[in-house]
């Protein structure tokens, strides 16, 4: 009878972290493919995503600590709300700062490229 109740109490401890936290989790898968496609696209420069990447791991952290009880109060559900509230504005800020990658450096509007020369430069000697 004693393990029963031990047991539907680990049970209801597992199920009140699970359910507290999907939400947050979700959104943190969001937030981190948001900084990878921004590194992919250029976007996010390597000095940026680093910032980004360890303001995710803050985030982390502080999910771990406030779920380590066993139970994720009121206060803790909002504050890693607010958190991941901050992160989502930083992400916003840094991929639409205008800075890009160098090696992804976009050219400015009405700039074209020009094509690649495929035939060999007349004024050059040739072996």
């Amino acid at each position: 009878m004693k393990n029963l109740i031990i047991a539907m109490g680990l049970i209801t401890m597992v199920s009140v972290v699970a359910s507290a936290s999907p939400r947050n989790q979700r959104r943190e898968a969001h937030q981190e493919a948001r900084i990878q496609q921004g590194v992919a696209s250029g976007q996010l420069n390597q000095r940026e995503a680093a910032r980004l990447n360890r303001g995710q791991a803050r985030i982390d952290r502080a999910q771990d600590k406030a779920a380590a009880d066993g139970v994720v109060t009121g206060r803790e559900k909002h504050k890693l709300e607010k958190m991941q509230d901050r992160q989502n504005r930083r992400i916003y800020k840094e991929k639409h700062d205008g800075q890009t990658a160098p090696s992804q450096a976009i050219p400015a509007p009405g700039m074209v490229e020009p094509p690649a020369d495929t035939q060999p430069d007349a004024t050059q000697p040739t072996e």
